[in-house]
C-alpha cells in the first residue's frame, strides 16, 4: 500500500488579528508569494516585516509554514511553536505544528528508510497530542481528525483508526481519503471484497484520485477480473500517477491478456524508474519467454538474479 501520495498540506489562516490596512508591504508580498508557491522569495519578504507584525501569530505561522515548504523543519519548529504560544486557542496553529512534524517523519523516512523511524518515533505522541488538542478546540477540523486516524493506523491501533475516519464520513461522507483509509483498514482485516467497495466509493466520489484507482486495480488483479483492473490501471496512468507500481501493475495485466506488446512497454518504462528492482526483471524475462524470445530471456533472467544476489549481501552485511 502506497502512503506517499497523501500530502500533508498547511493551510494558511485568515488574519484575524491584523486589519489589511495594518498589514506592512512585506507581509503581503510574503503571503502573496506563499500562495503563489514562490517560496523563496516569500522567505525574503518575510524577514522584512516590521517589528510589531514579529509579534503576532499571524507572522510566526506564516514564516513557519513557507519554512516547512523549504523543508526546514527546525527554524519552522520554532516559529510555529511560537505561533500557539501568541494564540493558544486557534485550532488551526496546533494543526500546522501537527502537519509539520507529520510531513518531517515522512521525509525523514523517506531518507533514511526504516532506519529513519527510530529517529521520528518519538514525535508521534506529540503528533497525536496536538491534534486531539485541535479536534477539542475545534471538533469539526476534518483534516486533523483524517490524519489523527492515520497516526493511529500506523500505529496499528486499527479500532482508533477506524473510529476517526468513520466521523469524517459522518460528518462529510465525500470527504477525499476517507474512504481510501476505510480500504486500507478492511485490507489489514483480509477484507478483500469489503476493500474493493470502499475504493470504488472513493473514486465514485473522486474520479481523477488515481492512487484509489491504482490499488483497486491492483486488487482486482488479485481477483481475476483483468479487464476491469485494465480499466483503473489506465484511468490511474491518466492522472499522471508517475509510479513503478503502476507500471508493474500495467505489465502484468497486460501479460494476463495476452497483450505482450503492451505488457513489453509497460515493464520498460517500469525499468527506467526503477532498474534495481529484481521483480521487475523478473517479469520481464518471463514475457520473452512466454514471447518465444529465449535469449533476451535469459538475459533479464541473469539481471535478477544478479540483484537479488546484491540486495541479500547489502541486507546481510
Amino acid at each position: 500500500m502506497v502512503d506517499s501520495l497523501l500530502v500533508i498540506a498547511l493551510s494558511l489562516l485568515p488574519l484575524s488579528t491584523f486589519s489589511m490596512k495594518s498589514q506592512s508591504q512585506a507581509f503581503r508580498e510574503a503571503r502573496e508569494k506563499f500562495e503563489k508557491k514562490e517560496y523563496l522569495l516569500a522567505m525574503i519578504a518575510a524577514q522584512r516585516v516590521t517589528d510589531e507584525e514579529k509579534k503576532n501569530a499571524d507572522f510566526h505561522h506564516l514564516y513557519g509554514s513557507i519554512l516547512v515548504q523549504l523543508k526546514q523543519f527546525s527554524d519552522a519548529d520554532i516559529h510555529l511553536r511560537k505561533a500557539i504560544a501568541l494564540d493558544s486557542t486557534n485550532a488551526n496553529l496546533h494543526y500546522s505544528l501537527a502537519a509539520m512534524l507529520l510531513q518531517e517523519q515522512m521525509e525523514t523516512q523517506a531518507l533514511y528508510g526504516p532506519n529513519g523511524m527510530g529517529k521520528t518515533r518519538k514525535k508521534t505522541d506529540e503528533i497525536i497530542q496536538l491534534l486531539e488538542h485541535t479536534l477539542k478546540l475545534n471538533p469539526i477540523h476534518l483534516k486533523a481528525r483524517l490524519h489523527l486516524g492515520r497516526t493511529f493506523h500506523k500505529q496499528n491501533w486499527r479500532s482508533k483508526a477506524f473510529q476517526e475516519f468513520a466521523k469524517v464520513a459522518d460528518k462529510d461522507p465525500k470527504y477525499p481519503w476517507v474512504h481510501y483509509h476505510f480500504a486500507t483498514i478492511q485490507l489489514d482485516a483480509g477484507k478483500l471484497m469489503e476493500a474493493i467497495q470502499s475504493f470504488k466509493k472513493e473514486i465514485q466520489y473522486h474520479p481523477n484520485h488515481g492512487q484509489a484507482r491504482l490499488e483497486l486495480g491492483d486488487l482486482l488483479f488479485q481477483t481475476g477480473e483483468f479487464k476491469q483492473a485494465l480499466l483503473q490501471l489506465k484511468a490511474a496512468n491518466q492522472e499522471n500517477v508517475s509510479l513503478p507500481d503502476l507500471h508493474y501493475g500495467l505489465a502484468k495485466v497486460h501479460k494476463e491478456l495476452g497483450q505482450y506488446k503492451e505488457a513489453i512497454e509497460a515493464i520498460h518504462q517500469c525499468v527506467k524508474l526503477v532498474p534495481e528492482v529484481p521483480i521487475v526483471h523478473q517479469l520481464l524475462a518471463e514475457l520473452y519467454y512466454e514471447m518465444g524470445k529465449i535469449e533476451l530471456g535469459n538475459k533479464e533472467m541473469k539481471m535478477f538474479e544478479q540483484l537479488k544476489k546484491k540486495i541479500t549481501i547489502t541486507y546481510t552485511n
